[in-house]
């Protein structure tokens, strides 16, 4: 007989297999100016690279001005960053690290903290975040919720953008997303 862990293992293989035997497995590639990219705050642009509904990851390249900030939020599930160029920091960190170029930062669900771009910063800062859920943005000083952003809201802006610019944008379709939340699709809508 195999050990408990030996099957549970195997059990989520065959799950696994069973679940790329019905799913296409095609790799999602989205060219570097698929999106264009929108103004998010004074200094800071955001450009989608991907939102999934069934997960609620969003991924996007965040691009800042030395001297610009983001305001305190809290992040619901895990977040990942790699930065490209530039430096940044948390305040609530920043006696601990900077991040620059090639740097990872991994920040875990329920975390907040107020992302700024230094001064001192050589070139705008260019980070790629990888973000799981919704993140809350907080007044600092009382923590009441202030506004929130998810997958829902980052394509909203995007569509925004495009239909601002009289573009097409290649990446809504690269998107493949289906707003479960509206009865219409986004994108490329595939059941």
């Amino acid at each position: 007989a195999f050990p408990e862990k030996m099957m549970l293992r195997l059990t989520a293989f065959a799950i696994a297999a069973a679940v790329a035997a019905v799913t296409p497995m095609t790799p999602l590639y989205v060219a570097k100016d698929a999106c264009p990219e929108f103004v998010f705050a004074p200094g800071i642009t955001l450009q989608t690279i991907k939102a999934d509904p069934h997960t609620g990851e969003w991924t996007i390249m965040f691009r800042a001005e030395p001297g610009s900030k983001v305001g305190y939020h809290r992040h619901y599930g895990t977040v990942r960053a790699l930065t490209n160029k530039g430096k940044w920091a948390y305040e609530e960190h920043h006696d601990e690290w900077v991040a620059g170029p090639g740097d990872y930062v991994e920040e875990p669900a329920g975390s907040g903290h107020t992302l700024y771009i230094p001064e001192d910063s050589p070139e705008n800062a260019e980070i790629m975040f990888m973000i799981n859920g919704a993140l809350e943005f907080r007044n600092k000083t009382t923590m009441e919720v202030i506004g929130a952003l998810d997958w829902v809201g980052l394509v909203d802006l995007q569509e925004a953008e495009c239909k601002k610019q009289l573009s097409t944008c290649s990446c809504l379709d690269n998107l493949r997303v289906m707003n479960v939340t509206k009865p219409t699709c986004t994108g490329t809508c595939e059941l």
